[in-house]
């Protein structure tokens, strides 16, 4: 969600050179193969130079913001995803993943050998009751939030009409669907839209996931949202499921008229990583931060 167009001089670290550094290290004690090692090398490199220094946040020192700008060579952070502000630090996927490797490098060795022989297993279902108690308010109210558990009957707002499984498109005979949440009275200034797209990794998942969502932009905004039923993995190999969003999102610019929708405003949120974000159709599918 960070970087916009290829060249732009932002790293990401939460989603991408993380990531990276650990596939690297990895590849290179599996293949033997130099260049995995010099990449592994100069982005090591790379990382302990970009490295937090805080003498007055002893929080921040030693650890990594979410992005780094390699032009002007200065932290940077972004609120590319739901609930990150400006200048956020992710104890995770960031802060885990970067400080593994490069013990993993002081000690010679790799995530592979490490684990050959390790008996995690053995301590599951202490872990397991205690990371998924089995009373949690805050997981129950996100669950509640994200999947309705009556697909067809959503919390519906007074003034909101819902219509599930509208149809529009079809593809080998196949009716292509989605749930749709407008105003019952349209707007009369021409308004924007939002199409959903479940997460799941295209594997599982459906359109309720976003009945909640969809429904508060139709009810505060007044805007025209369809949570999209696009065809799973299971059903349809890839690009299908793409295919069925783009085919969503014309159908919606072609009834603009009809349903008085701007069509220079129709965004797509996408669930990545548990966070929407949000593609802008006007440029091509450029992401944004929400």
């Amino acid at each position: 969600p960070l970087i916009q167009e290829n060249g732009d001089p932002l790293c990401d670290l939460l989603y991408t050179t993380n990531f990276a550094f650990f596939g690297l290290h990895e590849a290179a004690a599996a293949t033997g193969d130099p260049t995995y090692r010099e990449a592994e090398d100069r982005l090591a490199d790379f990382l302990c130079r970009i490295q937090v220094t805080s003498e007055a946040r002893d929080e921040l020192d030693g650890a990594w913001f979410r992005a780094f700008d390699f032009r002007r060579w200065d932290y940077w952070a972004s609120n590319a995803d739901l609930g990150w502000g400006a200048w956020s630090i992710e104890s995770g996927w960031t802060q885990g993943w970067i400080t593994s490797v490069l013990a993993m490098r002081r000690m010679g060795t790799s995530f592979w050998d490490m684990t050959g022989e390790t008996n995690i297993g053995e301590h599951l279902d202490e872990l397991v009751s205690r990371m998924f108690p089995e009373s949690d308010p805050a997981f129950e109210e996100s669950v509640r939030t994200e999947r309705h558990p009556d697909p067809a009957r959503p919390d519906v707002a007074e003034g909101v009409t819902f219509e599930r499984q509208v149809v529009f498109g079809c593809d080998a005979g196949r009716d292509l669907t989605g749930d749709v949440f407008t105003p019952t009275r349209i707007p009369s200034a021409p308004r924007p839209a939002v199409v959903f797209l479940h997460g799941g990794s295209w594997m599982h998942g459906g359109p309720s996931q976003f009945h909640f969502h969809a429904n508060r932009l139709a009810d505060r905004f007044g805007m025209f949202t369809i949570s999209v039923d696009y065809r799973l993995s299971g059903e349809a190999r890839f690009p299908k499921a793409l295919q069925d969003a783009k085919c969503a999102i014309r159908w919606v610019r072609s009834r603009a008229d009809e349903l008085n929708i701007d069509p220079d405003r129709v965004a797509v949120s996408r669930a990545i990583g548990g966070r929407p974000s949000v593609l802008d159709d006007r440029n091509g599918g450029r992401c944004r931060g929400l």
